[in-house]
């Protein structure tokens, strides 16, 4: 629980100080790379 507040304080003091506010209709896309080995089968 102590995780999901401090990921939640990063978020907000990063989002309004740090990074670049972005349009809302603007496209965004990433990259995911996924490997064999990331199943999770056992």
């Amino acid at each position: 629980m102590i995780y999901y507040w401090l990921h939640l304080i990063y978020l907000y003091i990063g989002s309004n100080f740090f990074w670049k506010k972005i349009d809302l209709d603007s496209d965004l896309t990433r990259i995911r790379r996924v490997s064999i080995l990331d199943c999770d089968s056992l």
